[in-house]
């Protein structure tokens, strides 16, 4: 057995009330176990489709490919701070994944 794997010695060392006590005891609220949660404000395709016409007045996304490239990139990065994705933001533009990552 793998010494990092070897639990039971571990668990031979704390009391069993102390133990029962920290499974037991709820965590706070504001504890994440994993980081894997949905991104803080991702935008659905309607929603990226309004941003894009509310902020740029692009009235379909792959208008965008129209623009200049610093300006394209430039809309690309905000759309990405916003909450949008690679794959979302290549899908409805048009543009390939590299072009709007490296952007």
């Amino acid at each position: 057995m793998c010494p990092i794997c070897a639990v039971s010695a571990v668990l031979k060392r704390i009391p069993l009330e102390e133990l029962q006590g920290l499974v037991d005891e709820p965590l706070p609220k504001a504890t994440q176990i994993l980081d894997f949660d949905r991104r803080k404000g991702s935008l659905t395709n309607d929603e990226l489709a309004e941003y894009l016409m509310s902020n740029y007045g692009l009235r379909h996304p792959n208008d965008l490919q129209l623009y200049s490239r610093e300006r394209r990139d430039d809309i690309l990065h905000a759309c990405k701070e916003a909450g949008a994705t690679i794959r979302q933001l290549s899908r409805m533009t048009g543009f390939s994944e590299k072009i709007v990552r490296n952007a």
